[in-house]
Formats: structure tokens, C-alpha cells, sequence
């Protein structure tokens, strides 16, 4: 790329559709939404049930496939890569926060975040500091040894919310309130965790009906029946958010 060319975002959908089958009837979930992401950006994506919200961040995810339209990674089109590829995408850049948790159940809270990073790369010492890291800073530290069944909601979800983080994403995808099973203080301390890894340049998309969640976002992206009915800007984030672009370092292969 040279100095002329424009910098592409980060991640981009350009007239994205996806339906879902009920039986032998086929009901739109996400119809035709273009959406443009820069790095570094913190995206609040809200709207009522049943508006497409997680169906989008699934897309984004390369956890659902488009029926139609594109999706591109950092300028290069990726809705077309096999299951492998996306799976080595998601490993190494990317952190996901489901709306379940989706916690291994055989595994202490500790291990379900280590395992996250090794099975990225990272080496079992850097793996073991970067767990103890995250669950200090989500006042999980007491909690290192218990199974997610010992677990209330809200801590699962501080439980997800560290593995997503432990491998420092350059994009990070949260489904469906990552705050909204916690007391105050706790969504406080998962709120201000979300904004110091945007200030030092992790691109956040964040599905979210919570208004506290919605107000730290640089843009909140409203939709409605499976389209965008708004897309408003917050603020214009400083340009020492904004994250390295990733184009020589992902593996598009497979």
C-alpha cells in the first residue's frame, strides 16, 4: 500500500443479508446492512429484540455466513473463507464475548482463560501473567479455581470477558450485555476495562441495551427490523486510538 491509497476499515460489511429457517418459513434477520468499522473505533451497536443485533455480530464474526453481500477484513474480502481459516482468524485477532458465555464446563475459571492464549500461541508463562492480570482487574482473582457451574451470571460473564481480552484482540465482538447481569460497581469495572484496551487501540463492536455500556462508544449504531435506522457518531476518536492496521500480519489463507 502506498501513502496515496485510502486506509481501508478495519472491518467492513457492504449489503449484508441473512435469513433464518422456522420450520419451512425463511424470516430476514439482517437485511442489506452496510456498515464500516475503522480501527480503533468503539461501536456500540443497539435496538430492541429481534432486531438483528446478534445476528450481525455473528456475521462480523464469521460465526454465520452471509446469503448475500460482502465482508472484508482490513480491505480483503473474507465472507467467502473456508470454516479453517475464519477458525485461525478468530484465534489470533480477533475476541469474542458470546451472549452465553460459553464456558468449558470441565475447566476452572483459570484454565478457560490460559487455554485462550495458548491455543493462540502464546507461551504458558505470558498466558499464566495475562490471566492473572484480567481476573485482578474484573475482581476474579478469589474465583481462579471454581468451575463455571460455582459461577453466578455475572461472573461468567466477567469469566468471558477475560478470555476474549487475554490475547490483546486488535478487534474485539461482544454479544448482548457484557454489563447487563452485573451489580454497579461491576459493570463499572468491566466499562472502564472496555475503555483503557480502546485507548491503548482495540477496535470494540458491542451489542448492548445498556445506556451506560452505549454513552463510552465512539458510535452508536441503532437497528430496526434487521436494518440500520441510525448511526450516530459520539465523538471523533483521537487519532493515538487508532490501532496498526493488520494487512501484513493475518493469515487469510485456507
Amino acid at each position: 500500500m502506498t501513502g496515496s491509497e485510502p486506509i481501508p476499515p478495519l472491518l467492513a460489511a457492504d449489503g449484508v443479508v441473512r435469513s433464518h429457517l422456522s420450520g419451512s418459513t425463511l424470516i430476514p434477520a439482517v437485511r442489506g446492512v452496510s456498515l464500516r468499522i475503522d480501527r480503533g473505533e468503539f461501536v456500540a451497536v443497539t435496538g430492541p429484540s429481534g432486531a438483528g443485533k446478534s445476528t450481525l455480530l455473528h456475521l462480523l464474526a464469521g460465526l454465520l455466513r452471509p446469503d448475500e453481500g460482502e465482508l472484508r477484513l482490513d480491505g480483503r474480502r473474507v465472507d467467502g473463507l473456508r470454516e479453517s481459516a475464519w477458525a485461525r482468524l478468530r484465534r489470533r485477532h480477533y475476541g469474542i464475548v458470546f451472549q452465553s458465555g460459553n464456558l468449558l464446563p470441565d475447566f476452572s475459571v483459570a484454565d478457560n482463560i490460559e487455554l485462550t492464549a495458548v491455543l493462540a500461541g502464546m507461551s504458558g508463562r505470558t498466558a499464566r501473567e495475562r490471566r492473572q492480570e484480567l481476573l485482578e482487574d474484573l475482581g476474579l482473582a478469589h474465583k481462579a479455581a471454581a468451575g463455571p457451574g460455582e459461577l453466578s451470571g455475572g461472573e461468567r460473564q466477567r469469566v468471558a470477558l477475560a478470555r476474549a481480552l487475554v490475547n490483546r484482540p486488535e478487534l474485539l465482538l461482544a454479544d448482548d450485555e457484557p454489563t447487563g447481569n452485573l451489580d454497579s460497581r461491576s459493570a463499572r469495572d468491566v466499562l472502564a476495562l472496555l475503555s483503557r484496551y480502546h485507548e491503548q487501540g482495540t477496535t470494540i463492536v458491542l451489542v448492548t441495551h445498556d445506556a451506560r455500556a452505549a454513552s463510552t462508544a465512539d458510535r452508536v449504531v441503532s437497528l430496526f427490523d434487521g436494518r440500520i435506522a441510525d448511526d450516530a457518531r459520539v465523538e471523533e476518536p483521537p487519532a493515538s486510538r487508532r490501532a496498526v492496521g493488520v494487512r501484513d500480519i493475518i493469515d487469510f489463507g485456507g
